[in-house]
């Protein structure tokens, strides 16, 4: 799974909507519902959202954005991208792997 431009351009969109509560934790609003702020924490240096789409997919634009709040100017950022994906493709490519050992990358069930 790599993160997509629409996460990007999300993220720029509650960019000015952050709020920092302390060093370790931010609120932004979802874009779903206006109704509704997500919670980000930083732990340990890994950051976790409690949206939906962090909880599916490790990964969401409320996390992109507050990095992108963090780091001066987006210094910074385009690391932490790359890293990310690569992260995300490792793991991309151990799931298919354990799918293979299990007989189960034939299934219709398991294909993408």
């Amino acid at each position: 799974m790599v993160m997509s431009l629409a996460q990007e351009r999300k993220a720029k969109a509650v960019l000015e909507k952050i709020t920092k509560v302390d060093d370790k934790t931010w609120l932004l609003p979802s874009k779903s519902d206006d109704s509704k702020m997500h919670t980000v924490q930083s732990i340990k240096n890994e950051y976790e959202c409690d949206c939906l789409g962090f909880i599916h997919t490790l990964n969401c634009y409320h996390i992109i954005a507050v990095k992108m709040f963090e780091t001066k100017n987006h210094k910074g950022y385009q690391e932490w991208r790359d890293t990310t994906m690569k992260r995300y493709e490792e793991l991309a490519k151990a799931n298919i792997k354990q799918k293979e050992i299990k007989g189960l990358s034939n299934d219709p069930a398991w294909t993408e």
